[in-house]
């Protein structure tokens, strides 16, 4: 090659490469603020030298390729605090919502039930007054509506996660095929190209994982051929090479209004992998539906059937005006109906009944009974701790749990079948009033207690308190007539006629401050109820006193009191020495918690939104597009690109030059 030549060609070789730079300069402008863009650039090397006598001489430049600029570990550390932001993002979004329900002073349950409870007290106060009964239903219908609201709420924030839980999976589908197809065409065209990447589509690739991030946590795993396989859950793989799984909204297997997460691949049947969601908007939402807007429900639903097992029980211990025993008050949550596994073996026909036997000692919490190898395992699914196993479905776990649960096996199940029992979440949505008259408002004790008139020494007896109401009213009076030698010669006390109780000792002589007697029913043959009472002072032989059925005791508020105690004594949530909290104490620990619970996801979110514009920063740092460093590329390489063309131009001149030598 001449010497002519040879500074041709190098020239025209930079004016080439120059080009090319330039050409990725322009798109690197273009697209400053495309997302998920990657800066590019000209990968510039010399071309082999040629051989001569006087050594090696340059032929040039070449572009090898263009590159963008990338780095896998920040990449991979974007995606996953995007997904954890995704997650703190959503889950707040809803938290803050139920912490709105639950601590509104005027909407919430705390004034309902206080307005309630004083609605007992004002019907304490004059048990007769029918004006005073009907503001008492009145008042219960109006905490019932505040259970109904309330519970409408929750079940709206439900419905709510649900159908983000189905649009979100939409979107996970669309970008999955996107990622596979993207796939494909990076494959195809890296293999039509000798290797040289297309940069703007691995961009795109690139972002449409960050986007499925904000869905849901993924694992990147490259394969050999350039594509990438993403994983989801605990392994799952959404997209491999250029197939896709298939994420699908399917219902709960014992709760067909919870939308949970199916997978399925290859057309392989249809898995619930909804407990392996974590990260991104997906994972949030499953994580506040079942878990803070679930505990809330229970929580709730809690204070809704405490309220109605303990004033039922107390309320069928008085009296009503019609001088019968009163019924249940409110409506009966304390029996419940197990729901069957849709998965359950289709021959299988087993009832489970579960009865609250003990309201302190019920937790808020659904309980799952799992039938494997002939034993039935009960597990509070609350904590997924097993609380009873045996080879009977029917059990007493009042000491544990406070319920028994009762079978009718028609039809045995087989392994795998299992049984979901709810106590408490569906409590406030179907907490009602029985009561319809006033009437029937039982405010009186059932019995009372009245001194012979003729007694002659001093002894008194106290109006009782019924807390078994078997086989009342009587049928006839219980009378106790004092005698020294009641049980015994020189053993004072009392005997009883009309019911089937032993003499009852009493010494008046150490005994005279008072002491408390219960009559308690021996069985339903023979029993009257359980009666508490107590006798002081010192009465003289044959002094009676008479215990019977209360009737015409318009005045009487014993009952009244009673109910009127319960609004701070303590049912629920049991400790060593038995129940701790009260139905108003648990409704202000459930906001308690609701509001602390929330605040905490406010702070982690906004902690994890600061690791994301970190993250952010430093990836964009090493592939974003900084304006000012291109305006400087690009004067720098079109003075270059300007310097190749004066070469070539002086290339041309020598030519010339040379021919006009030649002609001469």
């Amino acid at each position: 090659m001449t010497a002519t030549g040879n500074l041709l060609g190098t020239a025209v070789s930079g004016l080439l490469a120059y080009q090319r730079a330039l050409a990725a300069i322009s798109h690197n402008v273009s697209n400053a603020n495309t997302p998920g863009y990657s800066r590019q650039s000209a990968a510039l090397s010399t071309q082999n030298p040629i051989a001569t006598g006087s050594g090696y001489i340059g032929t040039g430049v070449s572009v090898d390729t263009v590159a963008r600029a990338y780095d896998q570990i920040l990449t991979t550390q974007l995606r996953t605090t995007t997904a954890g932001q995704g997650q703190l993002s959503a889950a707040y979004a809803l938290s803050k919502q139920i912490d709105n329900i639950v601590a509104d002073p005027q909407a919430g349950l705390a004034p309902a039930l206080q307005g309630f409870f004083a609605a007992v007290q004002t019907a304490a106060n004059d048990p007769n007054a029918s004006s005073a009964r009907q503001l008492l239903l009145s008042q219960a219908e109006s905490l019932a509506n505040r259970f109904h609201y309330l519970a409408d709420r929750f079940n709206n924030l439900q419905t709510s996660a649900n159908s983000q839980v189905s649009s979100t999976l939409a979107q996970a589908n669309a970008l999955g095929k996107s990622i596979a197809q993207m796939n494909q065409q990076i494959y195809d065209l890296e293999g039509a190209f000798a290797g040289q990447p297309p940069n703007d589509i691995l961009d795109r690739r690139d972002e449409a994982i960050r986007q499925l991030a904000e869905l849901v946590s993924v694992n990147v795993v490259r394969q050999d051929n350039g594509m990438l396989n993403v994983f989801i859950g605990n392994g799952q793989g959404l997209v491999i090479g250029n197939q896709t799984a298939t994420l699908s909204a399917i219902p709960n297997e014992f709760n067909p209004e919870i939308t949970d997460v199916g997978y399925s691949f290859g057309g392989a049947a249809v898995a619930d992998i909804t407990r392996a969601i974590t990260g991104g908007k997906l994972g949030g939402v499953i994580e506040f539906r079942d878990g803070l807007l679930k505990t809330s429900m229970d929580q709730l639903g809690r204070v809704a059937l405490g309220l109605s097992v303990a004033f039922n029980a107390q309320h069928q211990l008085g009296l009503n005006q019609s001088n019968a025993l009163g019924g249940k008050f409110f409506a009966d949550l304390g029996t419940q109906t197990a729901v069957a596994n849709s998965n359950n073996n289709a021959a299988t026909n087993v009832a489970l009944t579960g009865t609250v036997t003990d309201i302190g000692a019920l937790q808020a919490s659904d309980y799952r009974v799992d039938f494997n190898a002939g034993v039935y395992t009960v597990v509070r699914v609350a904590d997924n701790a097993v609380v009873s196993s045996s080879a009977s479905a029917a059990v007493d776990l009042t000491a544990t749990e406070g319920f028994s649960i009762s079978a009718a096996v028609i039809t045995a199940p087989v392994n795998g079948d299992s049984f979901m029992l709810r106590f408490t979440a569906p409590a406030a949505e179907n907490f009602g009033v029985n009561v319809t008259q006033t009437t029937q408002i039982a405010l009186a004790a059932p019995l009372r207690s009245t001194a012979t008139l003729s007694n002659v020494g001093n002894g008194a007896i106290t109006q009782g308190a019924v807390s078994n109401a078997l086989n009342l009213p009587l049928g006839a009076p219980l009378t106790l007539t004092f005698s020294p030698n009641a049980l015994g010669a020189g053993v004072p006390g009392f005997t009883v006629a009309g019911g089937a109780y032993g003499p009852l000792a009493y010494n008046p002589a150490t005994e005279s401050a008072g002491k408390s007697f219960t009559l308690a029913a021996p069985g339903p043959a023979l029993g009257y109820g359980s009666y508490t009472f107590s006798i002081a002072g010192v009465p003289s032989n044959n002094d009676t006193f008479t215990i019977g059925n209360n009737t015409n005791a318009a005045a009487d508020n014993r009952n009244a009191l009673k109910l009127v105690g319960l609004q701070t004594k303590a049912t629920l949530i049991n400790g060593a020495a038995g129940p701790t909290t009260s139905l108003l104490g648990a409704y202000t620990n459930l906001v308690a918690e609701i509001g602390s619970r929330t605040h905490q996801t406010d702070i982690d979110q906004q902690a994890q939104q600061a690791l994301l514009n970190q993250a952010t920063e430093a990836q964009s740092n090493i592939a974003g597009v900084n304006l000012d460093e291109e305006a400087t590329n690009l004067v720098r390489f079109q003075q270059a690109y300007q310097a190749a063309a004066q070469m070539i131009s002086a290339a041309k001149t020598t030519f010339e030059t040379l021919l006009s030598v030649t002609r001469g």
